[in-house]
């Protein structure tokens, strides 16, 4: 996966979740679902094998609050 940034989306491998990068360390992420009740925290290298990127369309055809 290339490196994210802010505010992309993610989705989760194992339970089809829908997170936003809420906050980028050097090697932590912060991941906040869309309906702002459950947070992850990560290691950026994680995300190569639990989560996959959402292109950019999904924002404007969410369902969900963001």
């Amino acid at each position: 996966m290339n490196p994210v940034e802010q505010g992309e989306m993610l989705k989760s491998t194992l339970t089809g979740k829908v997170y936003q990068v809420k906050v980028l360390t050097d090697q932590m992420v912060v991941l906040q679902s869309l309906d702002g009740l459950t947070q992850v925290m990560t290691g950026k290298l994680s995300l190569n094998y639990f989560y996959e990127k959402l292109p950019p369309e999904f924002i404007m055809n969410s369902p969900e609050p963001i």
